[in-house]
């Protein structure tokens, strides 16, 4: 099992444009992975490419962890 390495910020919630990410204790619960496909897939028909990444983006967490990795 991975543990999350969320923190504290809430910047995902905010930055999902497919209202995918909800503001939960229980970082298992805030994320719904049919919401975030269905998203993809509306914008996809819509033209736009298959692609996000907005909470992988924004995430400082995330970002100090990659910055990590690369060392």
């Amino acid at each position: 099992m991975i543990n999350s390495l969320c923190g504290d910020c809430k910047l995902c919630v905010n930055a999902c444009p497919g209202n995918a990410i909800i503001d939960s204790l229980d970082p298992k619960k805030s994320y719904n992975p049919k919401k975030c496909a269905n998203f993809l897939i509306n914008r996809k028909k819509e033209g736009h490419p298959f692609a996000c990444g907005m909470c992988l983006y924004i995430c400082p967490y995330g970002n100090k962890n990659t910055y990590n990795l690369k060392k």
